[in-house]
């Protein structure tokens, strides 16, 4: 637009707040946030008088896409003639409807990079209760086989041994609920 019409063009995005902002960011000169933010709530092309824009005059658009409105094209110039004639107008319009398919892409974008980001997580989440289980749950299998092994084989063992033996069974098989419990949960 700047080169083919001669006039200054201004791409104002929401932050990762929901604010408009100047995209790439640029300081300088008192940019009006405030008409650009309601172009963007109402959907509508809006004119503004230089008084308002605090440079030149210039008309806000909307970037509109199937969703939502992605954010505003703000195109100035000396004159309203570079912004208001027929055929620029219709290049104005072009470029903020691709203008909006573009930044509309790059949203869902980064939604499907959060998207694959959760299902990564979940991935490793699952990979890491899996071998969570597997480290708890044979340990305590072979506590209970190795306490009913001293239980079956030492029948007549002094009672010490076979209350013993019988408490860290029960143990055992208390600690592998609780573990399943806790990894059903999990």
């Amino acid at each position: 637009l700047q080169r083919r019409l001669h006039v200054k063009a201004i791409l104002f995005l929401p932050t990762a707040e929901g604010e408009l902002a100047v995209w790439p960011a640029t300081s300088g000169a008192a940019l009006p946030v405030a008409h650009v933010a309601a172009v963007q709530r109402s959907g509508e092309a809006m004119w503004l008088a230089a008084q308002e824009t605090s440079f030149e005059p210039g008309l806000a658009l909307p970037l509109t896409s199937a969703h939502a409105v992605r954010g505003v094209l703000l195109v100035h110039s000396l004159t309203v003639d570079d912004i208001s004639e027929p055929e620029h107008r219709r290049l104005i319009d072009a470029v903020a409807s691709v203008l909006a398919i573009a930044v509309e892409r790059l949203h869902f974008s980064e939604v499907a990079a959060q998207v694959q980001m959760a299902v990564e997580s979940e991935r490793l989440r699952n990979a890491l209760l899996s071998a969570v289980s597997h480290d708890l749950r044979t340990p305590l299998t072979v506590l209970v086989g190795l306490a009913d092994t001293l239980t079956s084989k030492a029948p007549d063992s002094a009672p010490e041994v076979r209350a013993a033996a019988q408490t860290i069974r029960e143990q055992a098989l208390r600690m592998s609920g609780q573990v399943a419990k806790l990894l059903d949960m999990a």
